[in-house]
């Protein structure tokens, strides 16, 4: 994604119709996404006709656990793509083969204790789920199959991550088309030509993941990376391997506690017996492809509205919310109809058990109301998640679903002559109490405002703060932070640089190596976040069109201008100089320097060598164009941004500093 197509797809956001550029927005990530879960339903397609409800049970409670892994890996990897993406977007080359090494070797250990630990008490987890003694050699001999393939899909998706944090979504979607392509054939051929039931479709959908795997690596030797590895990059290093946890834990655990949810949820129903447990299996599986709508139009949302927040266009912001709910509702409403009516052709598609059917039916009827709900719920994650307010979908989710779903089926199935009916309606109850908790958070979030960050016309000017702003933009290594420092003592007043990184990281949630890292720096060829939270995490069709650089930047945005409203203040980069631009007592400087100049200062400030020092410069100082240009469509470094501009390798530090300092006490006598 280059910076032009960012751009042109920013302005259909803050722009022209809003229901319009949602629908096409939603398109190629509704294709993704019904491409993986088209491969989750596979197994239990050819299962369902093909072999017996014992084997239709066995797959759902035996993938149900495979899920926990799966989850687990990818929010862990998001860590992975966070720190790619960071290297990447400061071209450190280095930093991407440590990162690579680092994961390699920690998820290698992760994958032997796994497997280990599955395989060891593959039994003892068959058991705990309450399988149906007739499907419980079935379900065990599919989860030891599908242990064995725990390296093939942690293998996946550590390559996946490394992929995404490099800009790249298209190459892991093949990896996906081709596991997705290998499981269709094998399932055929397992489970209907040879009969081999649950045991086969567990073989398939192992031989398919190292069929990815492999492919996946075999595509890489071919295509390269695009960075030097070395054999010295494959070591545990703490420093690295700690930030992939740091960032990746959090969303690793909402990951494995909302799943950990379904699976009290199938416990409680398996003890209803082999045909119930196979029904719902059938229901949670057509609920992955009659949700993807919402889904989709809760990530739009969280893409429109992020970039209206950037356009300082609130308004218009939760406008887009709104018609989101909206859109969903439409497929929603619709699918709630068919799913009254016509139940039993759907699940029909899945099973060819009559009495699975029929259950499945009747269990859709009650849970297919949540999608009426989670249209309202996943447009307002996606809102929260445009302001940085991606913690309330972790907290509302988790609580709602502890606190009311799971407790709710459980009483419900012990209620004498409880039915799939019944339990069904735990589902729509714990969204409902989140759509509750949502309404009273957006009625009391603070109003936020933020920089334009498209080419809309520029706001008209106003007096501003009756106090005057200095704000510095510099080459690296020229000495615009020192310099700002000075001009700040000299003229007593606040100064303003690392310590926003502290400012920013408090509000937002973000974390400060996250900032710190991220921060006035982007890549030529896209800009990267992780993936915070809420549905979906960690996968590159979830948040790959709106990231935490973007938080990041409206919530500097909205600091930056708080302090030029309470104090005369000098601030250095983070594109102050555009975001107050409509202040008339802001004054811009730009300090420069020669690169000779600046590599010798880099050299003995901070020990690098001649060399490494001038192609940090130039590397530093591409980012930081990038991102000026993304964020405000401007030319950094150009005159025409600037009121002054300063050659800190003729004047020196200090006289520079008395330069800008001069200027203000003229320009400002009574300030």
């Amino acid at each position: 994604m280059n910076v032009k197509t960012v751009k042109k797809r920013e302005v259909s956001f803050v722009s022209g119709s809003i229901p319009k550029a949602l629908l096409a927005f939603s398109g190629p990530f509704i294709l993704g996404v019904l491409v993986q879960n088209l491969y989750g339903a596979v197994d239990l397609f050819v299962v369902g006709h093909f072999a017996t409800t014992a084997d239709v049970s066995a797959v759902t409670i035996g993938s149900q656990l495979m899920t926990i892994v799966t989850q687990l890996i990818i929010g862990f990897a998001t860590g992975i793509t966070m720190l790619v993406g960071q290297s990447c977007g400061a071209q450190d080359k280095k930093g991407i083969a440590k990162t690579v090494g680092s994961s390699v070797m920690l998820f290698g250990v992760v994958a032997a204790a796994l497997t280990a630990g599955y395989l060891a008490f593959h039994k003892q987890m068959v058991s705990a789920m309450q399988t149906p003694s007739e499907a419980v050699l079935e379900t065990e001999q599919y989860l030891f199959i599908c242990a064995l393939g725990i390296v093939f899909i942690i293998g996946y998706n550590v390559i996946s991550s490394i992929l995404t944090g490099m800009g790249d979504s298209k190459t892991p979607f093949i990896f996906v088309l081709v596991a997705c392509l290998i499981n269709v054939v094998l399932d055929v051929l397992f489970v209907n030509g040879l009969g081999w039931g649950a045991r086969g479709a567990a073989i398939a959908t192992t031989v398919a993941q190292a069929g990815s795997f492999i492919f996946s690596l075999l595509f890489l030797r071919r295509k390269g990376l695009g960075f030097p590895l070395s054999k010295t990059d494959f070591r545990f290093d703490k420093a690295q391997i700690g930030s992939i946890v740091r960032i990746g834990g959090p969303v690793a655990l909402q990951n494995v506690l909302v799943n950990a949810s379904f699976l009290f949820i199938t416990a409680i129903i398996n003890m209803m017996g082999v045909v119930a447990s196979a029904a719902v299996g059938v229901v949670e599986k057509l609920i992955t492809f009659l949700f993807v709508p919402a889904t989709a139009m809760g990530t739009s949302v969280g893409a429109a509205s992020a970039q209206n927040i950037g356009a300082n266009q609130m308004d218009r912001a939760r406008k887009s919310m709104w018609w989101g709910v909206v859109i969903a509702l439409v497929p929603a409403v619709i699918f709630t109809i068919i799913c009254q009516f016509y139940g039993a052709g759907l699940t029909g598609i899945l099973s060819g058990d009559e009495q699975v059917v029929a259950l499945a039916a009747n269990y859709l009827r009650s849970y297919i109301l949540d999608i009426l709900l989670v249209s309202f719920v996943f447009c307002m994650n996606g809102y929260f998640n445009s302001y940085g307010k991606s913690w309330f979908s972790l907290v509302h989710s988790v609580v709602t679903t502890f606190a009311v779903r799971v407790p709710m089926a459980f009483l419900l199935s012990r209620m004498e002559g409880a039915t799939l009916f019944d339990i069904g309606w735990a589902a729509p109850a714990s969204t409902a109490v989140s759509l509750v908790m949502c309404l009273i958070f957006l009625s009391r979030m603070k109003p936020l405002s933020a920089p334009q960050t498209t080419d809309l016309p520029l706001p008209k000017k106003h007096s501003g703060p009756q106090h005057f702003v200095v704000t510095i933009s510099r080459e690296y290594g020229s000495g615009g932070r020192q310099i700002g420092e000075s001009v700040a003592e000299k003229l007593g007043i606040a100064f303003y640089n690392r310590n926003l990184i502290d400012l920013t990281a408090k509000r937002s949630g973000l974390a400060e190596d996250y900032i710190t890292n991220w921060e006035e720096r982007i890549s030529s060829q896209s800009i990267w976040g992780s993936p915070g939270g809420g549905r979906g995490t960690g996968s590159p069709w979830f948040g790959k069109y709106y990231s935490n650089t973007d938080i990041m930047f409206n919530t500097q945005s909205q600091i930056i201008r708080e302090l030029a409203e309470k104090e005369a203040c000098v601030i250095v980069g983070r594109c102050a100089d555009y975001i107050l631009r409509d202040y008339s007592n802001c004054v811009n400087v730009f300090i420069h320097a020669d690169l000779e100049h600046r590599a010798e200062r880099i050299t003995t400030e901070y020990g690098a060598s001649a060399k490494k020092a001038a192609e940090t410069a130039e590397n530093t100082d591409k980012g930081r164009a990038n991102y000026y240009r993304y964020y405000t469509g401007g030319q950094w470094g150009s005159r025409a941004q600037y009121h002054l501009m300063i050659d800190s390798a003729r004047f020196g530090i200090e006289e520079s500093a008395e330069i800008i300092a001069d200027s203000i006490r003229k320009l400002f006598p009574d300030k």
